[in-house]
């Protein structure tokens, strides 16, 4: 069967299977970080996939070396991961559990347990395996074959919502430029909601309904995506402020990295006293705080509970593992685990980015503050 006739709803266009590289760049913390931890080489299976990377602790490499076989060099340490994987069978995976083992082992051996349970789960197990299967095909064919006059593009209007701080630092990728040039080069047509960068989610979630309002009449399918923390107010605007029949053309949303349920990095921003100095970093930048407070998990879990996604949205979440503790920032990483620590868009070497930085004197109180009151 050709190509074309294989590609799903939610892949209908090969080009957003490769959104999940966006994550990475995406996606991580609001603190800068003190110090680099190990890199340690490793190799094995994850998810029936080859992995060469680097991890920060022997524990990992040790786990990625064995999952294939489920055998370790340490009996020990095959004992404590048999009982991790038999609490994963009973009582499933949670934040509290991921930060456990980030505490006992490390952030990368905890990434590695969340990747190899996810994988595992029956739902995922078969959209990774479709998304597999495309990805595949279009590397055997060639991304301008695979993407070339797609049966059913003209149908479809790409809507992304982009993340925190997108306008100030685009060298996130949290505006999205990468993947929209993709998909115009394979002409398919995409806009960019025009959200406040640093607005509530809140506020930005009525940004997201008005622009998924002004569709309503169009001929065309929405498809919507998301990233970090523009996951939430999508997911406000879809579930909350629009009527039904404002949201009929929305066929599916994928959300990638999405924070719905809030981040412990903004509870962490939020706690005193680092709330002042959080409080005075967002004002030297020009930003509005109201968007960290909106990002907390308290305010987002409740909000996520009285959300009622309509059931014809087709929705997919992307949480993409990129084992290598240098994408979390040290020690918070330790102290939140994968599932906390990931979330929020930063720019590489973030603190550089910050105008207070450029203050000697600013920089140095900030110093000995984090040195008093570590994260």
């Amino acid at each position: 069967m050709k190509l074309r006739r294989r590609l799903p709803l939610l892949g209908f266009c090969a080009a957003l299977a490769l959104l999940g590289g966006l994550a990475a760049a995406a996606t991580g913390s609001l603190q800068a970080g003190r110090g680099r931890s190990p890199a340690i080489p490793a190799c094995g299976q994850l998810a029936g996939r080859p992995v060469r990377t680097t991890v920060d602790s022997e524990y990992a490499r040790e786990y990625l070396d064995q999952l294939p076989q489920r055998e370790t060099s340490d009996p020990s340490f095959g004992r404590e991961l048999e009982a991790v994987r038999r609490g994963l069978e009973t009582d499933g995976m949670d934040g509290a559990l991921l930060q456990h083992l980030s505490k006992r082992y490390s952030p990368d051996f905890a990434t590695l347990v969340f990747a190899e349970y996810t994988s595992t789960q029956p739902a995922n197990r078969r959209a990774q395996d479709a998304y597999l299967r495309e990805l595949d095909a279009v590397r055997r064919t060639g991304e301008a074959n695979a993407l070339a006059d797609l049966p059913e593009a003209s149908a479809y209007l790409v809507l992304f919502a982009p993340g925190w701080l997108y306008r100030s630092h685009p060298e996130s990728g949290a505006d999205l430029a990468a993947e929209r040039d993709l998909l115009s080069r394979a002409g398919i047509e995409s806009r960019l909601i025009g959200t406040e960068e640093s607005a509530s989610v809140e506020s930005n979630a009525e940004v997201m309904a008005d622009a998924i309002r002004s569709h309503r009449h169009s001929e065309r399918k929405l498809i919507l995506v998301s990233v970090s923390k523009s996951g939430p107010e999508v997911a406000l605007a879809l579930g909350k402020l629009l009527q039904p029949e404002e949201s009929a053309r929305v066929e599916a949303w994928i959300n990638i990295g999405g924070v719905i349920r809030g981040t412990p990095l903004a509870d962490a921003a939020l706690a005193f006293p680092r709330r002042l100095v959080a409080r005075l970093l967002v004002w030297i930048n020009g930003w509005d705080f109201a968007a960290v407070e909106s990002m907390a998990t308290v305010p987002r879990k409740a909000a996520f509970r009285e959300l009622r996604i309509p059931a014809r949205t087709k929705s997919c979440r992307e949480r993409t593992i990129s084992p290598r503790s240098d994408n979390l920032r040290e020690p918070l990483a330790a102290r939140l685990g994968p599932s906390g620590a990931v979330p929020l868009p930063r720019p590489p070497a973030a603190r550089k980015h910050f105008r207070v930085a450029r203050s000697p004197l600013v920089r140095a109180v900030w110093d000995k503050f984090q040195q008093r009151f570590p994260l």
